[in-house]
């Protein structure tokens, strides 16, 4: 059985305090992007934290399911109003190449928080001359959000 052994203590000198600026450079340069950051927020940029959020769950999310969704799966299903091999109108725009008009769309939002956006609530922004109360909201009982990511992984191969 290990006993336990007392081990002195040893004599180890004190490293002297390192002298601290006069001057805090952080707190300045915290301050000056300040205005910066206010600006852009101002001007309607893209939320990039938001849109790196979505960007990496939407990576992770299955484009297989999110196709089958697409063509029947969801009530009602997409391709119902939306062409998957077109950009030409159906009911709805459609879906070919939309992530590279997405971030145009809306001011501030990138094209992943636009096109969650406009599953989750349709009728925050209306495609201009298309009619608005055409599209449904795809709810929490309709869609879960996982659903709705993997239908942007299947919008995302849509690309002609």
């Amino acid at each position: 059985m290990p006993t336990a052994t007392l081990v002195p203590a040893t004599s180890t000198p004190v490293p002297s305090a390192t002298p601290m600026p006069t001057e805090a450079p952080v707190e300045e340069e915290a301050e000056a992007e300040a205005p910066a950051e206010e600006e852009a927020a101002s001007a309607g940029d893209v939320n990039a934290e938001e849109e790196a959020r979505l960007q990496l769950v939407v990576d992770l999310a299955n484009a297989g399911n999110g196709e089958a969704l697409f063509l029947g799966g969801a009530v009602p299903a997409c391709n119902t109003c939306h062409l998957n091999n077109s950009e030409e109108r159906l009911v709805g725009p459609g879906m070919l190449n939309l992530f590279d008009r997405a971030g145009e769309r809306v001011e501030g939002e990138g094209p992943y928080e636009y096109i969650y956006n406009s599953i989750r609530n349709s009728q925050a922004f209306v495609v201009p001359d298309y009619p608005p109360g055409v599209m449904i909201n795809y709810t929490e009982d309709l869609l879960s959000d996982a659903q709705i990511y993997d239908i942007m992984a299947y919008l995302r191969t849509l690309e002609g």
